[in-house]
């Protein structure tokens, strides 16, 4: 799992590193182009060669589309602690973490500097989610300054945009913007957290909270999705609560029928009920 972060000045930095990897796409917006991954294959992030290494920076890197130049740089793909045996217990010493970050559930959410403007992208675009996040910022002049100052300094800062509007599992009854790390573009190294919480202080945005239950604790947490590990060198593991993977799995598979009357079967209608869709919750459960 430690290696360095690979260093992006251009999209030309990337776009061999995807040569026969159709499972990523470059999409242009016009002004600028977006790299992300459509589906994951066994061999899009392993083994763990140079390719590899390039290809988990692919979830919403973003170029400007005439000069190549990198303009944005959120989070690399991380995964599961357990997920695979080079990232599971023996591989990973978890007392090494610096710290446990609460893993909010919504999109991730990041600004870059476009025509002297901040814009606000999800991983690939402005669309809806995207749009009202950026219309959250609108009141709040402070979220612009912040985007304006760190990206100008060549800096990512990486947010997560929680609201009803947009639910996954979890209901955020106030929308929020939260801010959870920021990046360096062009080497790819994290901020240390102290200077992130510093960060959010100064411009005064809320900022990700610590957790301090163990790993077991946390699989066994209900109402909350789990926490980031991160590490020294800027690493991270997930670690999700075992009620939500339960959860956010039956979301997905809801459109089945039989999924359906399973749920129900098994007693779990009540706990599905609240992240149903109006028209899905009166209908089917």
């Amino acid at each position: 799992m430690n290696y360095k972060f690979p260093t992006i000045r251009h999209i030309d930095d990337v776009l061999p590193h995807l040569v026969g990897h159709d499972e990523f796409i470059v999409v242009d917006r016009g002004g600028w182009k977006a790299i992300n991954y459509a589906v994951v294959t066994p061999e899009s992030f392993w083994p763990l060669d140079e390719g590899a290494i390039m290809r988990r920076e692919c979830r919403g890197l973003i170029f400007d589309a005439l000069t190549g130049e990198i303009l944005r740089r959120p989070f690399h793909k991380f995964f599961n602690f357990g997920e695979r045996p080079e990232i599971g217990p023996g591989a990973v010493d978890l007392g090494q973490a610096v710290c446990h970050l609460e893993k909010l559930d919504g999109s991730m959410v990041a600004p870059f500097i476009r025509g002297g403007f901040a814009r606000w992208a999800t991983k690939m675009s402005e669309e809806e989610v995207a749009a009202r996040a950026a219309k959250h910022v609108e009141s709040r002049p402070r979220y612009t300054q912040l985007a304006m100052d760190l990206c100008s300094d060549g800096l990512t800062p990486i947010f997560e945009w929680c609201s009803r509007k947009d639910r996954i599992v979890l209901d955020y009854p106030e929308d929020k913007l939260v801010l959870l790390a920021i990046r360096e573009i062009e080497s790819g190294e994290y901020l240390p957290v102290e200077n992130v919480i510093a960060t959010a202080g100064h411009y005064g945005v809320p900022v990700v909270g610590a957790r301090l239950e163990s790993p077991e604790a946390i699989r066994a947490k209900t109402d909350m999705e789990g926490i980031v590990v991160r590490f020294q060198d800027g690493h991270l593991l997930k670690i999700k609560s075992e009620w939500y993977l339960t959860l956010h799995k039956a979301k997905e598979s809801i459109a089945h029928e039989k999924n359906v009357w399973k749920a129900v079967l098994e007693s779990r209608a009540d706990d599905l009920r609240p992240i149903l869709p109006d028209h899905d919750r009166a209908g089917r459960i």
